[in-house]
């Protein structure tokens, strides 16, 4: 018998490594069955749009762009294996925000839809309402102190609009959504402005969060120096336009955040985004 070599034995060796390595990877895969709650926030230049995937599979969408990325939208949700959304929040009428949200509702089937009770005399939001008719959907606005079980372990805690309240800026009567998920919490906060931010913080008294969705796309008319102080965020996430003519996020947030040590991920720089999370530690990589 032909004696085997050094060589060829480190390589035989080599090889059934490599085959056991990958056997238990694969393994890991198939008996891994720990949970993961999924924050996408979709690049959809100078608007915002974020789908939430819970670990038993409900889904959530605050916000869709505007009406130029509206295919964008409804194809990266599509590219999820999602055909409904058991949620569906349109924070505020304003078109960067909601643009492409006759194009979803058309798209998928919706569980339950909301939105402020404000009004804007514009093509998107007659868009909407012709939508929702035809899919014969109901408006039900969400307000401070109202709580959503989003699946198990999921909760959606609303911080804002104020129920009965007249702001004078559409970006006041922005939903303010906080998600929690065991031990760890994510704050989407639309176009929010300080104004609101105060009354948050009067209203409750742990509004702390391990991922802020910026407000406003970080614009200094949102996110003070107090609110960061009390979101005490690790994660900061801006969803922005690449060049923007508003010249966001602004510098002062950029500071801000820089002050706090937060982590920072952005839409114009990076694409989309998503975060994954077991419930007690995030993680991250670029979506689709």
């Amino acid at each position: 018998m032909k004696k085997i070599s050094l060589k060829q034995k480190i390589i035989i060796i080599l090889l059934l490594t490599s085959v056991i390595y990958t056997l238990y990877q694969k393994l890991q895969g198939i008996y891994n069955t720990s949970p993961t709650l999924q924050v996408h926030f979709i690049d959809v230049g100078q608007g915002d749009s974020t789908l939430i995937i819970t670990p038993d599979k409900k889904t959530v969408l605050i916000d869709a762009g505007d009406e130029q990325h509206s295919s964008r939208t409804t194809g990266y949700i599509k590219s999820q294996g999602i055909d409904k959304l058991d949620l569906v929040i349109a924070t505020h009428p304003d078109a960067d925000h909601i643009g492409g949200m006759d194009k979803v509702i058309k798209n998928f089937d919706i569980g339950m839809f909301s939105m402020p009770l404000v009004s804007k005399d514009t093509k998107q939001y007659r868009e909407i309402k012709k939508e929702l008719k035809n899919k014969k959907l109901k408006n039900k606005p969400l307000y401070t102190g109202d709580g959503l079980s989003i699946g198990k372990d999921v909760k959606l805690q609303i911080l804002s609009p104020q129920k009965n309240r007249t702001y004078s800026d559409t970006n006041e009567y922005s939903i303010v959504a906080r998600l929690l998920y065991k031990e760890v919490s994510f704050l989407f906060m639309a176009d929010a402005t300080m104004e609101n931010e105060i009354a948050i913080i009067n209203d409750f008294d742990d509004i702390s969060s391990d991922v802020l969705k910026l407000g406003h796309h970080g614009s200094s008319t949102s996110t003070s120096d107090y609110f960061l102080g009390k979101v005490n965020p690790s994660i900061g996430v801006i969803s922005c336009g690449k060049n923007n003519k508003y010249g966001h996020p602004h510098k002062e947030v950029r500071n801000l955040l820089e002050k706090y040590n937060i982590m920072i991920f952005r839409t114009d720089e990076q694409g989309s985004i998503v975060l994954y999370s077991d419930g007690y530690k995030i993680y991250s990589r670029r979506g689709k």
